[in-house]
């Protein structure tokens, strides 16, 4: 059984090796420390006893928006229900903070994630032409938080 909680400094290597992993792009390693210090709430990880198998890193963008930037889950754990325990988690850590939007990306060729979020709630709001590596364009999606 996996537990869902607030990251804490030493998550940091961890998550930076399962980004690695799970993600295609390649970001600096102190990217991960330096988003954790700019806004730790929006850190969250699953774990497995001390095993990292998850995570979500998201900001705040103003004082009612947030961006979700990077989730991962461990090629193992996947289809088991912790990507949508961490958007969930991380839903109500927003609303607990009156964060009423929160954006992100997703690869336009990527439809699984596409119909993940859209199950989450997020819609399709627009594209990006060539916002990943290799060109590759990202829908832009959105989700208008209730009142938890």
């Amino acid at each position: 059984m996996y537990i869902i909680s607030a990251a804490s400094p030493k998550d940091i290597i961890p998550i930076t090796t399962l980004a690695y992993e799970t993600l295609p792009e390649r970001y600096s390693p102190n990217l991960f420390m330096q988003l954790y210090e700019s806004y730790p709430e929006g850190y969250l990880v699953a774990k497995i006893g001390s095993h990292l198998i998850g995570f979500l890193i998201s900001i705040r963008t103003n004082h009612t928006h947030a961006r979700i930037l990077m989730l991962g889950i461990q090629k193992g754990s996947r289809r088991k229900g912790i990507a949508s325990a961490l958007i969930r988690q991380y839903l109500v850590t927003a609303a607990i903070q009156n964060i009423k939007i929160i954006d992100l990306e997703v690869r336009t060729t990527n439809h699984a994630a596409i119909s993940f979020y859209q199950r989450m709630g997020f819609t399709i709001q627009g594209i990006i032409k060539g916002f990943y590596q290799k060109g590759i364009d990202a829908y832009t999606m959105r989700l208008w938080l209730k009142t938890y």
